[in-house]
């Protein structure tokens, strides 16, 4: 990360690292925070910690009840604490509807990715979560647990990416305990369905993938000379078609002007198209709309 001179909000990080890069950890780690907090939340209602003994406890704990829990993070798997012989039934607050924020949690999250896990941050998410003053001594095995989940994110085995887009922009990040603006590196890749040597001049060759095509959810049609296979794709597919012209041909093809105008011509519906040659202009917009669908099949 390279050190810009100018300031701007740390929440933009935030929201990116848990809406694009933390999607896939938050359900696990939303689960020890949840556990974590109604244990806490049994603790003071019982008035005593476990295996402590006193004379003006309110009750005993009873174990747990598994219990399926809906968020916007995902379902999480959650182990409810009992308690028995108590004056008043315990009911933790965490599962009340609309008591905590989805948001919150997945903040607080996306903070202690960023800014480390630590006594005092994981007991202040703590206190946020529970609404009462937590100590650090509550919290010290959760840290063990959260560093442990962290680390299996961070070294977790990807895929194999054949196209990859990288852009960088600008976020708050705090160094050394001053607030500085730092250039933050955004990858997207992608493992796509690749079906080449599929031009016009021989249909057969592109009717042979037509399954493969129509099961897409988008594809990308790189073309040259008269451009027709863009066309050709998108009466083959309900799926957007992104159309990119290239430069290479020969004869009339005015090194892809010839195929840019066939494509803004076509009659082909759901068709877009792209500068000549610009490939990771038509992979960005894929990424967007995958993005956008995600975001939606997640509300």
């Amino acid at each position: 990360m390279n050190e810009h001179k100018q300031t701007t909000h740390q929440d933009p990080l935030i929201n990116l690292l848990f809406d694009d890069g933390l999607k896939n950890a938050l359900p696990r780690i939303a689960e020890i925070l949840m556990n974590a907090a109604m244990l806490l939340e049994r603790e003071t209602h019982i008035g005593a910690a476990p295996y402590q003994r006193g004379m003006d406890r309110n009750g005993y704990a009873n174990g747990f009840k598994p219990r399926s829990f809906q968020t916007g993070i995902g379902a999480l798997e959650l182990s409810v604490p009992q308690v028995r012989e108590s004056d008043r039934p315990f009911r933790t607050s965490l599962l009340e509807k609309g008591s905590r924020s989805d948001r919150a949690l997945k903040s607080a999250i996306a903070t202690m990715y960023v800014e480390g896990v630590s006594t005092r941050r994981v007991t202040r998410i703590m206190e946020q979560m529970c609404g009462f003053e937590v100590s650090s001594g509550q919290v010290s095995n959760l840290n063990k647990q959260l560093d442990s989940e962290f680390e299996k994110w961070r070294t977790r085995p990807l895929p194999g990416i054949s196209f990859m887009t990288l852009d960088a922009t600008y976020y708050k990040v705090r160094i050394d305990g001053v607030v500085r603006d730092c250039a933050t590196l955004i990858a997207h890749g992608i493992e796509p369905l690749r079906i080449t040597d599929v031009g016009v001049a021989g249909l057969h060759r592109i009717l042979d993938a037509a399954d493969e095509i129509a099961a897409s959810d988008i594809v990308i049609v790189v073309a040259g000379m008269e451009g027709a296979l863009a066309s050709v794709v998108g009466g083959l597919t309900a799926a957007p078609v992104i159309a990119v012209p290239t430069s290479v041909g020969y004869g009339a093809s005015l090194e892809g002007v010839t195929a840019l105008l066939g494509m803004l011509a076509s009659c082909a519906s759901g068709l877009s198209v792209v500068g000549i040659d610009n490939g990771f202009g038509a992979a960005c917009a894929v990424m967007r709309q995958l993005n956008v669908r995600s975001v939606r099949n997640d509300v």
